[in-house]
């Protein structure tokens, strides 16, 4: 596939729209070898995400927003990953070292968290 900058400048207006959505297209298709069947994927993610985020809201006063925070979305993006490596290619090493970045930035946040309370 071309990148995105030679399809936009090779198409102007509705052209290049129509040239970058092919594009997404043969992204999907190309992905779905190491992401798995994307309505697999999804609804496992979805079940993931909903457990995790049932479990926030069970934990918060009634009325309260819920109100998410870095660890949250760090928390959810790895069980993203999880799920890309159950329904796709698990030997995909994009998958384990994603899962290894958002762990870390995890645990750093809840480091500067705790930080910052025994600082205050």
């Amino acid at each position: 596939m071309a990148k995105d900058k030679d399809i936009y400048e090779a198409k102007k207006g509705t052209n290049a729209a129509a040239a970058l959505i092919i594009g997404v297209g043969d992204i999907i298709q190309q992905r779905s070898g190491t992401h798995g069947d994307a309505f697999e994927n999804l609804s496992d993610i979805a079940r993931r995400w909903t457990h995790y985020l049932n479990s926030l809201l069970s934990k918060q006063d009634k009325g309260e927003l819920l109100k998410l925070t870095a660890a949250d979305v760090a928390y959810c993006m790895t069980e993203m990953k999880l799920s890309r490596a159950t329904y796709g290619d698990n030997a995909e090493l994009d998958h384990p070292m994603d899962i290894v970045g958002y762990a870390g930035i995890w645990a750093a946040y809840l480091k500067s968290q705790k930080d910052s309370k025994l600082s205050a």
